[in-house]
């Protein structure tokens, strides 16, 4: 009968470690998941924000175009004016 319930004992242990040692991989999976799932989200963001600070450089490449572009033809305009009042002038 001791013997027995130093078995019994002796399984119930050894049932109680390997229980222990399942809920300890399970906890070790579930972290590394989240970890994973974390840094997915984080990179995921990082891209996000390069895309908008791409977006952000290329319109403001593409104001300075326009502005450039607006600058060159009032000068051509100008100088048009200038030309037709000299000659506007000579005439004269």
């Amino acid at each position: 009968m001791m013997m027995m319930m130093v078995m019994m004992m002796m399984m119930m242990m050894l049932m109680m470690m390997v229980m222990m040692m399942m809920m300890m991989m399970m906890m070790m999976m579930m972290m590394m998941m989240m970890m994973m799932m974390m840094m997915m989200m984080m990179m995921m963001m990082m891209m996000m924000m390069m895309m908008m600070m791409m977006l952000m450089l290329m319109m403001m490449m593409m104001m300075m175009m326009m502005m450039m572009m607006m600058m060159m033809m009032m000068m051509m305009m100008m100088m048009m004016m200038m030309m037709m009042m000299m000659m506007m002038m000579m005439m004269i």
